[in-house]
């Protein structure tokens, strides 16, 4: 049992590495870049980085560390048997031609969420810091709070424990107390919502998505500057975002129950 304990660590860390490898593509990470995401010695994560790269799953370059080919190969064999951008696309059209604004859908991934699809309306915007490839720990933002909120408390303790470095570098002011208390609020009023904390001068809404299997597997939201995100305009946005959640929950049952594929993220139970 010790022995297995032990592997079953190993490879946590392992897919931790990668993970923060993957979250800075097209970007090489120098190993002192991942150690810092990490509270492990530097050998032990110069070690699991080696092992990544034996198995082709990330490769070394002078500049850094970056994903290697054998992921490219697993994407491209995730995107044949789970089509979820093709499924969420249209009701991001939807989104941002009835708003003016910008839908996001976002997907989970461990104790992070990635931002998989973005479609913008007319209304004139700025990049934010939520783009298509975007990564962010989960809890950081309305369509990752959504997805945090949503799990148990003891995943999100496990969570918060995964990130808090990470947070603690790049978002100080998310801490693990700010973070349980945006959860509990999310929980209370049955939606994510981000006013200007992340970016200034942007907001956003969201929701939470399920699979087949009542897995939380992502978020749909909306995205715009902070002055088209008043209480007046809340009602009709949230009522807009729970049909396309529902769409896109319909339409991904019916695609996982043809490819019966098993998206194993964790079990959304809001109380």
């Amino acid at each position: 049992m010790e022995n297995s304990d032990s592997g079953s660590r190993t490879l946590g860390r392992a897919l931790r590495v990668l993970q923060i490898v993957a979250a800075s593509a097209p970007e090489p990470k120098k190993l002192a870049e991942v150690t810092q995401c990490l509270d492990l010695p530097r050998a032990t994560v110069y070690r699991l980085l080696n092992a990544l790269v034996a198995e082709g799953l990330v490769e070394a370059t002078d500049a850094g560390y970056v994903i290697g080919p054998t992921c490219w190969s697993l994407g491209l064999a995730a995107e044949r048997r789970f089509d979820i951008v093709d499924i969420v696309r249209p009701s991001l059209q939807r989104i941002a031609d009835e708003t003016h604004d910008v839908g996001l859908f976002s997907v989970r991934f461990g104790a992070h969420t990635r931002c998989i699809a973005r479609i913008e309306g007319d209304y004139p915007v700025l990049p934010t810091s939520v783009r298509q490839g975007s990564v962010r720990p989960l809890g950081i933002g309305a369509h990752s709070l959504a997805q945090l909120a949503a799990l148990d408390d003891d995943e999100i303790a496990s969570i918060l424990a995964q990130t808090s470095i990470e947070r603690a570098a790049s978002f100080s002011s998310n801490t693990d107390e700010y973070l349980l208390a945006k959860v509990a609020e999310t929980r209370g009023q049955g939606f994510a919502i981000a006013e200007g904390d992340i970016v200034a001068g942007w907001g956003g809404l969201a929701l939470s998505v399920r699979d087949r299997w009542n897995k939380v597997i992502g978020a749909v939201s909306f995205v715009a500057v902070s002055e088209r995100l008043p209480p007046s305009r809340r009602a009709a946005l949230l009522q807009l975002l729970d049909e396309e959640r529902l769409k896109i929950e319909a339409a991904l049952g019916r695609s996982q129950r043809e490819a019966q594929v098993f998206v194993d993220v964790g079990e959304r139970k809001i109380a």
